[in-house]
């Protein structure tokens, strides 16, 4: 049969050649084949891309691609750049919705190495097809030689992070003792990581719920100490308590990878009618932001 000449659509008065239907059906599947490859061309980052992503120049090594999480070409005896979720440390990496920008992003935790020693770890974040989108230096935000994540959290259109590491005067090389919550936010306009809040936490704050609680005779003391030294404050003629000097001195079983390994002794004054008391706590970190006091020395 042959093709008719001319087709007559029903809706209007018009005439269409076949030779017009056949150019607006190639421009149609064009159009639809172009916005199918745009949408290809920006996918939502999956945590396998993650693995082969691009990093930065990081401890003095230089940038390249991820080969399964780690950056190759580094000799052995120069150190390395891989994923800290590679070395067990599986929540460092996390993904969610950032405020200020399109799509998903995936935070994630790098350790490198250099000169014989560990350096600070990096958080790099990476967004759409898995471009990097901006990174932080931890030993730059809380410095210590070996500052690292504990966690990181991709929620409520923000990053959280939960560092751990930080050093004070008085902390060996080794190991800091001071923590801290670092809240993070993209900024669209400057198309750049911003931190918008942070909160310290040391000994101190877990000594100074430990004392309140027991001077208002309220429960959950026992969270912030045993149950010897929960008794022995209890005992006291007087519940008047501040918080003096906290110093540190390293646990005898001392391992880098265990947090409950490092402790801090603080001195406690107890104002009595009397005098002031002094008595000595050892306070020893449980979590990466709290810590409980496991011994109380009065002096006697």
């Amino acid at each position: 049969m042959a093709f008719p000449r001319i087709l007559k659509l029903p809706s209007r008065n018009r005439l269409v050649r076949p030779s017009a239907v056949w150019t607006l059906a190639v421009t149609l599947a064009l159009l639809c084949s172009g916005p199918a490859h745009a949408r290809r061309s920006r996918q939502d980052p999956s945590v396998r891309q993650i693995y082969s992503a691009h990093v930065p120049s990081l401890c003095g090594h230089d940038g390249g691609d991820l080969v399964d999480g780690k950056l190759p070409g580094i000799p052995v005896d120069r150190g390395f750049v891989e994923l800290a979720s590679l070395l067990g440390m599986r929540h460092q990496i996390a993904g969610g919705r950032l405020s200020g920008y399109r799509g998903r992003v995936i935070a994630a935790g790098v350790e490198c190495k250099q000169g014989g020693v560990p350096w600070p770890e990096y958080l790099e974040v990476y967004g759409r097809d898995a471009r990097r989108i901006g990174g932080m230096d931890l030993g730059k935000l809380l410095p210590g030689e070996e500052t690292s994540i504990n966690r990181v959290v991709v929620r409520d259109g923000s990053i959280s992070v939960e560092a751990i590491g930080g050093q004070r005067r008085d902390d060996p090389d080794c190991c800091g003792s001071v923590s801290e919550l670092l809240k993070l936010q993209y900024d669209g306009g400057r198309r750049r990581l911003a931190v918008v809040a942070r909160r310290k936490y040391t000994e101190r704050d877990s000594l100074a719920r430990l004392l309140t609680l027991v001077s208002r005779r309220a429960s959950g003391a026992e969270r912030y100490a045993t149950a010897g030294v929960v008794r022995f404050l209890e005992s006291l003629p007087s519940r008047r308590f501040s918080v003096g000097r906290c110093y540190g001195t390293l646990s005898p079983w001392w391992m880098a990878s265990t947090p409950s390994a490092y402790t801090r002794a603080c001195n406690v004054v107890v104002h009595e009618r009397s005098g002031p008391v002094l008595v000595t706590v050892d306070m020893q970190r449980v979590t990466w932001n709290r810590w409980r006091a496991g011994r109380i020395d009065s002096g006697d």
